[in-house]
């Protein structure tokens, strides 16, 4: 992977030049400090083309709802984990709130990045600021 050496994000870390981020991979793949306006502006609609299935409480979860939206993540990575589709799209809920500042979002992706299995490929670092 080449990165510009003159391109830093504010972590101080090099970004990879001219690569796509996909935005339901954010929760796991980029710091808080690093997801950009934009980054969130993606994120709302590809959420807004998905549903999280067997979960009635995901349209409240979806529409802005932070605490509706920290519920479904906790119930869905107690019942299936943090790794796949579904953690992906549940997280990306809570990550619109926890860039938004609300503190209890930040919480839950927190936790939800010291729950994705080592070795994975996800260099995340548990901080949330």
């Amino acid at each position: 992977m080449r990165t510009d050496p003159n391109r830093r994000s504010r972590s101080g870390r090099n970004r990879p030049s001219g690569r796509r981020r996909e935005p339901l991979h954010l929760w796991r793949t980029a710091s808080l400090d690093d997801i950009r306006h934009r980054d969130i502006e993606r994120l709302a609609r590809s959420l807004d083309r998905v549903e999280l299935l067997g979960e009635p409480r995901w349209r409240a979860a979806r529409s802005w709802d932070a605490a509706e939206a920290a519920g479904v993540a906790l119930r869905h990575l107690s019942v299936h984990g943090a790794v796949g589709p579904g953690a992906d799209v549940a997280m990306s809920a809570v990550l619109i709130h926890a860039c938004g500042g609300c503190a209890a979002s930040r919480a839950v992706v927190a936790h939800a990045r010291r729950r994705l299995a080592p070795g994975r490929g996800h260099d995340v670092p548990t901080r949330t600021r």
